[in-house]
This record gives C-alpha cells, sequence and structure tokens, in this order.
C-alpha cells in the first residue's frame, strides 16, 4: 500500500528489458523511468491500481502484476492553541487518527493518547503525529503559552502616595523596569491599609 499519491517499485529484474504500465485504476499513472525495475509511480487519485511490470528477451516475455492501494494521509488535526497560567493545565484533544504520539513529552500527561494533560512550565509547541486504520500517518501542532500574568490580593500602607478619587499607586517591583499600577482600593482600614483584590501582576 501506500500513504499518498506516489510509489516506489521494487522489482527484481533477470535478463532482457522491462517495462512498466498500468493496467488498471481509478485514474491516470505517471512513471519516473518505465524502463527500471525500481521506477516509481505518481497516480491522480487515491484508489487501487494494477500496474504491470513485463520484461522481454529476444521473442520471450515474462510479466508480474504488482497491486498497489493508495490511500490518503490522515487529516490530523492537533486542536486550537491554549493559554494556561503558571502551574496551571490544560487538557488537548487530537483527532484524525487511531494511535496518537506527541513530542516533546515534557509536561504532558500521557504523551500516547489523543487527548493528554499539557501542564509544561513554559510556552511549547507540541505534535502529535496519528497513525490511521491502514498504517498512514499524519502531523500537526499546537501550542500551550504559559502566561506570566497573575492576580495579586492583599494590602499595602502608603503615606506618600495621596489617595485620589479611590486611586492608590502601588508600586511593583520586578527585574524589568519598575512598573506603576493604579488600582482601586476595595476599602481603607483605620490604619491606612488599602486592601485590594484580583489585581494583574505583570512579571
Amino acid at each position: 500500500y501506500a500513504c499518498d499519491l506516489d510509489y516506489f517499485f521494487s522489482a527484481v529484474p533477470s535478463v532482457g528489458m522491462g517495462v512498466w504500465s498500468l493496467i488498471s485504476g481509478p485514474g491516470f499513472s505517471t512513471f519516473s523511468n518505465p524502463n527500471s525495475s525500481t521506477s516509481s509511480v505518481i497516480v491522480i487519485n487515491y484508489g487501487v491500481y494494477d500496474f504491470l511490470w513485463t520484461e522481454s528477451n529476444g521473442i520471450c516475455k515474462d510479466s508480474d502484476i504488482v497491486v498497489v492501494n493508495f490511500n490518503q494521509p490522515p487529516l490530523v488535526d492537533a486542536g486550537t492553541d491554549v493559554t494556561i497560567c503558571a502551574n496551571d493545565s490544560a487538557v488537548l484533544n487530537a483527532s484524525g487518527g487511531s494511535s496518537y504520539i506527541w513530542s516533546p513529552v515534557g509536561g504532558l500527561g500521557d504523551p500516547n493518547i489523543s487527548n493528554p494533560v499539557a501542564g509544561p512550565l513554559n510556552t511549547t509547541t507540541y505534535t502529535v503525529t496519528a497513525t490511521d486504520s491502514n498504517g498512514c500517518t499524519g502531523t500537526d501542532s499546537v501550542t500551550v503559552t504559559v502566561s506570566t500574568s497573575g492576580f495579586i490580593t492583599g494590602q499595602v500602607f502608603d503615606s506618600i502616595t495621596p489617595v485620589m478619587a479611590g486611586i492608590v499607586k502601588l508600586r511593583e517591583y520586578h527585574t524589568n523596569p519598575t512598573q506603576m499600577l493604579d488600582i482601586d482600593s476595595s476599602y481603607i482600614d483605620s490604619l491606612g491599609y488599602y486592601f485590594f483584590s484580583n489585581i494583574p501582576l505583570v512579571q
């Protein structure tokens, strides 16, 4: 069988001249070298084709038939790209085959199923190779983006930055340049602590 529209023959030549020809099939065929026992052939439609290898030596001839089933490769879909938070995970979902192998395996729960749980530490592109019932394979990829953004909840005492219409300046220190975040204080206690929740934290 073939897993596409091309095939390489492997006839064993004897004496005399040989030639390939198409006996039957659902479409036309083109041989790379019809006089070579190891010629390749390209067909225009999927399906079963009968090819004839004929050898001639003077008035003597001999021939043999090769039957090739040209199968369409599986249309593999690795699913849509997904974004997760750090230390989180997502379920991947591939389709198009009967068995699956994912790579790389880092961050995957089971790389040999269609829907593994993916929880990589860093943004990773996973490639899945799917095999169908004919033994033909196809591949596709999906990217799991690990977001460096999160949310912070807590309190801050700010005796320098004045409260303007309920807005407090919260200074966050990172390896990147210092970020100034405007946050809405939920409430202020008697000691001047500003309480906040679910504020985006940029890292």
